[in-house]
């Protein structure tokens, strides 16, 4: 177990309900001592999205969603250099002040 976490970054769906909460329940720990609840990030392909909002009906959540500009897109054949760049830029998003989910980049 990791203390404090304030983040959970999943890529892609990470299978059934029992597994995200389990994942996404990482920034929530009892006796946790941040200042704010956590926040899980989801990247996602278009057609994972249906998957995420099945596990927000079964889970009681409605995710919020942010849409990444068409050049921000990376696929298996993309470098490892842009995959990261990716990623940094997702959880940067949430780390801004004042960029909030929904907002459009």
């Amino acid at each position: 177990d990791f203390p404090n976490v304030t983040h959970v970054l999943n890529l892609g769906i990470v299978g059934t309900a029992a597994d995200y909460l389990h994942r996404a329940g990482r920034c929530g720990r009892i006796g946790q001592n941040i200042a704010q609840p956590g926040e899980v990030i989801s990247v996602l392909a278009q057609q994972e999205v249906p998957l995420l909002q099945a596990l927000g009906h079964e889970l009681d959540f409605v995710a919020d969603s942010m849409l990444l500009p068409a050049d921000a897109l990376v696929t298996e054949a993309s470098s490892s250099d842009d995959k990261v760049r990716l990623l940094e830029d997702t959880f940067q998003l949430f780390s801004d002040e004042g960029a909030t989910p929904g907002d459009d980049w």
